[in-house]
């Protein structure tokens, strides 16, 4: 008897293909904040299917316990057992409630490469104070993942190179580095 088997190669195949087609309907609006805005749901859509659904998706702003409030975060993946405060349209995220946090671009360049650094570096800054019998208690949640998703880039050399500039200019050390770096289609870092 044949077992059915899942294919993950096609699997990622489908799910940028699913992600193409989407950001090229994105492409028809002419606004752009219209059109950046729509290019965070693609990729907060392909999180909410794929998450377990302990995890909770959105964006806004994160502060710490010192009220230090980090710069607007495209995704924020953060625990939904926890609490958010809202003002207005802004939603705000204790640290100690987020996972991961993800700025999207549409076409990655040094500039943006920078931005998207030097703000997320400001994300793995912010002190998580641990809370006994909390999942983030474990020594692996002391900082917040972070990753930069674009649409399109420059090529993979250059890209390195630039990670490679912006992080000895700015005297970022490892611990305080992006943890991920995806262009889709093309690579990953």
């Amino acid at each position: 008897m044949e077992q059915n088997k899942l294919n993950l190669n096609e699997f990622f195949k489908n799910a940028a293909n699913t992600i193409k087609s989407k950001f090229f309907v994105t492409s028809l609006h002419k606004n752009l904040s219209i059109k950046g805005s729509d290019r965070e749901e693609i990729i907060k859509y392909l999180l909410k299917n794929n998450l377990p659904e302990v995890y909770g998706i959105g964006e806004g702003e994160i502060f710490n316990s010192e009220g230090v409030i980090s710069k607007q975060c495209d995704i924020i993946i953060y625990d939904k057992s926890k609490p958010i405060f809202k003002l207005d349209n802004t939603k705000f995220y204790p640290v100690e409630s987020v996972f991961g946090v993800c700025e999207v671009k549409t076409n990655l360049d040094k500039d943006k490469l920078k931005n998207a650094i030097l703000n997320l570096r400001f994300v793995k800054q912010m002190i998580i104070k641990q809370v006994p019998g909390d999942i983030k208690y474990l020594p692996f949640y002391d900082k917040v993942f972070t990753s930069i998703f674009a649409f399109d880039s420059l090529s993979m050399e250059m890209i390195y190179n630039h990670i490679k500039e912006i992080y000895e200019e700015n005297n970022i050390p490892i611990e305080e580095q992006v943890d991920l770096i995806c262009v889709l289609n093309e690579f990953v870092v």
